[in-house]
């Protein structure tokens, strides 16, 4: 490792540049210290121009750094004082710029959106802990923002240090935590298509041990006893069960059923793009042979073939909200009676559900 740039870590390499060189202005430089040319922090940072450039750009952006040509870079005269302990950390368990969870990538959005106007950069971490030691026990980062971790260890490690957080993506009542309303999302699929007519609705769901996908499913199942709609165990399909092998064997079986299903909820959009190909390899047209609904909102499923209508999670509000509650945190408050903020999702009507007239067939 030099100078805090680690090749072997995940984080891009300007985010770990951008970072070593926020802490060594808030530790030893005053304003108008110069921090050296592009090449010379390449040399001392043995790192590419592109990845200099990239995050003394991020810099000068936040009002920390000026460039001067032909002189260097430069701490401007805003003191860093208004920026030292103004720094939030996003931890996920994927890189930013790379693999990031497509729908943590907007929360991130939200997230640095909302601190955009309060002078509070927005810093990356990924998991393990041990990438961020030093930022669990620093003065400068004043509260973290910790999306679909699942970790009660990460957790305590937080606590012992004192640290404000709030959990994304998570249920907790005992520490503060924001998220979608998961069984409303799967209320709204499941109110929809029986608003087309359907009473046979099939649904594929995730892992019924994460609290996400059994709120989904309870949503189901809550809209089908408010309708006086059977439940029927042959609908219910454990999509991580299936090998990519079975699939069409699968739907064959499924549409075999007395009486066939003539809608699908997919508890995630990742499913339904599984499936989309095999219903087409197998000539069933959608949405006239089988309307299906998706959940999540990602970016393929306006364009997919039909476009999908799904149930879209406010992620770039959740973000907004997480540094809001941490903004309004002066000091770590007592870990009792905290109740899950859930925010309402909305369904995104497109044209691979139809209307029927009777699906008893």
């Amino acid at each position: 490792m030099i100078n805090n740039i680690d090749k072997n870590n995940p984080t891009p390499l300007y985010i770990q540049l951008e970072r070593a060189l926020r802490k060594k202005i808030s530790n030893s430089l005053d304003s108008d210290a110069s921090l050296g040319t592009v090449d010379e922090l390449c040399k001392t940072y043995d790192v590419s121009a592109i990845t200099v450039k990239r995050a003394l750009k991020e810099l000068a952006s936040a009002g920390i750094v000026k460039s001067i040509k032909s002189k260097g870079n430069f701490v401007t005269r805003q003191s860093y004082a208004k920026f030292k302990e103004k720094t939030m950390a996003f931890v996920s368990y994927k890189t930013l710029h790379h693999v990031l969870n497509p729908m943590y990538a907007k929360v991130f959005e939200g997230a640095k959106a909302a601190l955009s106007n309060k002078d509070v950069f927005l810093d990356f971490y990924s998991m393990p802990i041990t990438s961020f030691k030093d930022a669990i026990l620093s003065n400068y980062i004043m509260g973290f923002i910790v999306v679909g971790v699942r970790d009660y260890a990460f957790y305590e490690i937080l606590v012992q240090a004192n640290k404000n957080f709030v959990l994304v993506d998570v249920t907790s009542n005992i520490v503060p935590s924001i998220l979608t309303n998961h069984q409303l999302g799967g209320e709204l699929a499941t109110e929809y298509l029986i608003k087309l007519g359907h009473t046979n609705i099939a649904i594929f769901n995730g892992n019924l041990e994460n609290e996400i996908f059994k709120a989904r499913f309870d949503g189901y199942k809550k809209v089908l006893k408010k309708n006086n709609i059977k439940l029927r165990g042959s609908y219910v399909i454990d999509s991580l069960s299936i090998s990519q092998d079975r699939k069409q064997n699968c739907i064959d079986k499924l549409l075999r059923f007395k009486p066939r299903p003539t809608a699908i909820f997919f508890t995630a959009d990742e499913y339904a793009f599984d499936f989309m190909p095999i219903f087409k390899k197998m000539d069933i047209n959608i949405p006239k042979d089988i309307s299906i609904v998706g959940y999540n909102d990602l970016e393929g499923a306006s364009h997919t073939e039909p476009p999908l209508t799904t149930v879209k999670q406010p992620m770039f509000e959740i973000g907004r909200r997480a540094a809001s509650i941490l903004l309004n945190m002066s000091d770590r408050q007592k870990l009792n009676n905290f109740k899950p903020t859930l925010i309402g999702p909305t369904l995104i009507e497109r044209t691979s559900c139809q209307r029927i007239k009777n699906d008893n067939f």
